[in-house]
């Protein structure tokens, strides 16, 4: 089931072009779909919770998928950089830095917005949990059941974040694998 549903996802980003790499963006997910369901073990830190962690993991992934680029399609995998025809000469400069940063962008913003998703669940547990020590009982309780269902919630964004993980490095695996522009 989940093969199918990565599969399907897959082939509607990218279709059949690099299909021997799904297993590897596939395992990918499967990866940070673990570690998000894991951090939600009582007393256990979630690793995706981690900035640095995220970051490293995402700027790995987009060094792969550059180095994937490269090899696929040689010096055409820089047209990525370059502006669309039309650009006045003073400005292709400026364009190509803007282009580098915004690519090197998508490590910074596929990590950060793991980071927190997953750190604003946690932390809004850990917020209520300390509101249970400090009432009464009846209040305690109705915090105890919103700490359940926040709980639940938090399996249910890990997972999520997972796929938007999942699908935005395939979109930027579509651009190395194709040219753009």
């Amino acid at each position: 089931m989940i093969y199918n549903f990565l599969a399907t996802t897959f082939k509607e980003q990218v279709g059949y072009r690099g299909q021997k790499y799904f297993p590897f963006l596939a395992t990918t997910f499967i990866f940070v779909l673990i570690l998000n369901v894991f951090g939600m073990i009582p007393y256990e830190g979630a690793i995706t919770s981690q900035l640095i962690f995220n970051l490293s993991l995402s700027f790995t992934l987009l060094v792969v998928l550059t180095i994937i680029g490269l090899v696929r399609q040689g010096r055409s995998f820089l047209i990525l950089f370059l502006p669309p025809k039309g650009v006045p000469s003073i400005m292709v400069p400026l364009i190509i830095f803007i282009e580098i940063v915004s690519y090197f962008a998508r490590g910074i913003s596929l990590g950060v917005r793991l980071f927190a998703n997953i750190m604003a669940g946690h932390t809004l547990l850990f917020i209520f949990s300390t509101f249970i020590l400090q009432v009464n009982i009846l209040l305690g309780f109705g915090i105890f059941v919103v700490i359940f269902l926040v709980t639940f919630l938090e399996f249910f964004i890990g997972m999520l974040q997972a796929y938007v993980f999942y699908v935005l490095l395939i979109i930027y695996f579509r651009d190395s694998i194709e040219v753009s522009h």
